[in-house]
């Protein structure tokens, strides 16, 4: 029975363990940025309204600033401080098409290139207005090490007591 007890309590830890996994940026938030092409900016805005930090899945909508009948949808990833996503346009020009690679730093700046349906390639740049981009805090395997010896111990002090 005590080799059960301690190999369940072992494949639990190993279990934590193996969930722990680097911070995710929370980048919702309300962005201005700039696709920059061929010495034009075209200026945009768009808001990030749901992200699942264990995974890093973002989604949201925007649009192009000078004409709002330019709406789009974009959904990506970040991991750690990379993101990728698809901007895909919705209202006029409904089926156009942008892929993003870009880094995202704790203050909210998104730097990165595009590269969109009609093959076309620049530089992206978009600063975070409102709210302050937070970074997830994920327990650290050592923490979850603590977890188990404590479980562990709590274990053997009732095991003691009935005794």
């Amino acid at each position: 029975m005590k080799k059960l007890i301690l190999m369940a309590t072992v494949i639990m830890m190993l279990g934590m363990v193996s969930i722990a996994q680097a911070d995710n940026i929370n980048i919702i938030g309300t962005y201005e940025y700039g696709h920059y092409y061929n010495g034009s900016v075209y200026s945009h805005s768009m808001t990030i309204d749901f992200m699942d930090l264990q995974t890093g899945y973002f989604s949201g909508t925007g649009f192009y600033n000078p004409n709002q009948s330019y709406t789009w949808l974009i959904e990506g990833v970040v991991t750690e401080s990379s993101l990728t996503s698809h901007l895909l346009y919705t209202g006029i020009n409904a089926g156009y098409w942008v892929d993003w690679l870009a880094t995202i730093d704790s203050e909210g700046t998104i730097l990165g290139t595009y590269m969109d349906s009609v093959n076309r390639a620049g530089t992206i740049i978009a600063t975070l207005n409102s709210p302050a981009v937070t970074e997830n805090p994920v327990p650290e395997p050592t923490t979850m090490l603590l977890i188990g010896l404590g479980l562990m111990g709590l274990a053997g002090i009732r095991r003691k007591l009935k005794n």
